[in-house]
């Protein structure tokens, strides 16, 4: 059901794949109980991902590319020396 309402989305904006955006809180029922246990998950770890969706949403440049191809370079360098 879930696949046909988004493949339905795609025909109506007249696409072939879903856009990047922040993502969504999908929950099996609107119930309060229900919602509240999925938006806690995101005040986990001191709100890690309720922050990090927050910032990334923006367009004030929070995230410079520049410094992620920096962080992304160092990451690959550092696995390339664990697994060669």
């Amino acid at each position: 059901m879930f696949l046909l309402k988004l493949f339905s989305y795609m025909d109506k904006e007249g696409v072939d794949f879903i856009p990047a955006a922040p993502p969504e809180i999908i929950v099996k029922k609107l119930s309060k109980e229900v919602i509240e246990k999925a938006v806690k998950t995101y005040l986990e770890d001191d709100s890690y991902w309720l922050k990090l969706y927050f910032l990334a949403g923006t367009n004030e440049g929070l995230f410079d590319v520049k410094e992620m191809d920096k962080i992304l370079d160092k990451i690959k360098r550092t696995n390339k020396d664990i697994f060669g």
